[in-house]
């Protein structure tokens, strides 16, 4: 956390998708002809992940979810390499970070109201595709409890 004061848009609008395929045109669509500051979303294809990687290189804020049983797992799916940086080794044929995630952090939804928090996902990633448990906070959403795992 920064401590940093965020102005959140008070007007928002929805734009809906009904071919899942168009989903990243309308992603562009948001940001070129809707001023959209904020862009949230599910990724299910890697053009969706190419999108988010361009629009959040302009400064729009995207929240996206992906799908996974866990980080570990969604981090090693090549429809999210775009935006988590990794990339397949093509003379180790390994999985490694090639650039810096488009994400700073990501929130791992593993149990009902609870959720693990990555602060530094870039980080996460390295320990990930180094065989390592990476460090998290715990959080219990119901209790506000929190615990750091290491």
């Amino acid at each position: 956390m920064t401590g940093k004061t965020v102005s959140i848009p008070k007007r928002a609008s929805r734009l809906a998708v009904p071919n899942p395929r168009r989903q990243p045109e309308k992603m562009l669509e948001a940001v070129a002809n809707h001023s959209a500051q904020v862009v949230v979303d599910e990724l299910a294809w890697i053009e969706d992940s190419k999108v988010v990687e361009i629009i959040a290189g302009k400064g729009v804020w995207v929240i996206a979810t992906v799908h996974g049983s866990d980080l570990r797992e969604a981090s090693m799916n090549p429809v999210y390499f775009p935006i988590t940086g990794v990339a397949k080794d093509p003379v180790k044929r390994t999985l490694v970070v090639v650039k810096p995630p488009v994400f700073k952090i990501a929130a791992e939804a593993y149990a009902l109201g609870r959720i693990r928090l990555c602060r530094d996902l870039a980080k996460t990633l390295e320990a990930i595709l180094e065989g390592e448990s990476p460090p998290y906070l715990d959080i219990n959403l119901r209790t506000g409890e929190v615990h750091h795992v290491a």
